[in-house]
């Protein structure tokens, strides 16, 4: 069967625009990433264009790897590449 998508963000009102543009195709949780769990493993977390406004991006790529299912993806998605978001720290 198809996967579950799951977006999460820290801000009520980025969730409430993302509802209004995917509806119920997609879960999404106004949650802080650090403090998101969920009884599902992820076959990939995706940080698109937002691990480098994190606190602590190494903290969250932590969070993710306890997030995703054995042998499971995390992709960091940037314009310049994942090594210049992991460099700026």
């Amino acid at each position: 069967g198809r996967g579950q998508i799951v977006g999460v963000d820290i801000s009520n009102d980025m969730v409430r625009v993302a509802l209004e543009k995917y509806g119920g195709r997609v879960r999404f949780v106004a949650s802080d990433f650090l403090e998101f769990d969920d009884e599902l493993k992820f076959d990939t977390v995706l940080f698109g264009m937002s691990l480098q406004d994190l606190p602590d991006p190494t903290e969250a790529l932590n969070k993710a790897a306890t997030l995703v299912k054995p042998n499971g993806r995390i992709v960091i998605a940037h314009p310049q590449g994942a090594s210049h978001v992991l460099m700026q720290r």
